[in-house]
């Protein structure tokens, strides 16, 4: 698209959070915008969108506590450790979902593990056991 087609729309007056908003008629791409980043979707829209997002965050979630538990030889503490990383997972989107005074971003932004601190919780593990593997966790979160 060239840049001669493509105009700023007028400026519009500030809405209240979590009222719909109106269709434009000029963007970008063509097409219109449902809703707006402070506009509230409808309840079904948001918990099918929430459903996403946690099947995507608990799978990758449980496949790195399963190869961090198993290389580690603590395949006995896989369940706990599964569920704990799920947990912090979840309280932390939580968090960031409600805005709370200055603790929360009042979006939704999910929270999962990365595969980069595989190496590090493996040695964690095997060096000192799941009390050295909680421990460097919480102080890792923290920092």
């Amino acid at each position: 698209m060239s840049w001669q087609r493509m105009r700023r729309p007028p400026r519009r007056a500030r809405r209240e959070p979590g009222v719909r908003a109106k269709k434009q008629r000029l963007t970008l791409d063509g097409r219109s915008l449902r809703y707006e980043a402070d506009a509230r979707p409808p309840t079904t829209l948001a918990a099918a969108l929430g459903l996403q997002l946690a099947v995507l965050a608990i799978n990758e979630t449980v496949l790195v506590a399963a190869i961090v538990f198993r290389a580690g030889g603590a395949e006995g503490h896989l369940t706990w450790g599964a569920f704990a990383a799920v947990l912090a997972g979840g309280l932390s989107t939580a968090l960031q979902a409600v805005r709370v005074g200055r603790l929360g971003a009042g979006y939704v932004l999910v929270h999962g593990t990365s595969g980069t601190f595989v190496a590090v919780s493996v040695t964690a593990l095997v060096e000192g056991g799941p009390a050295m593997l909680a421990t460097l966790v919480l102080v890792t979160g923290v920092v």
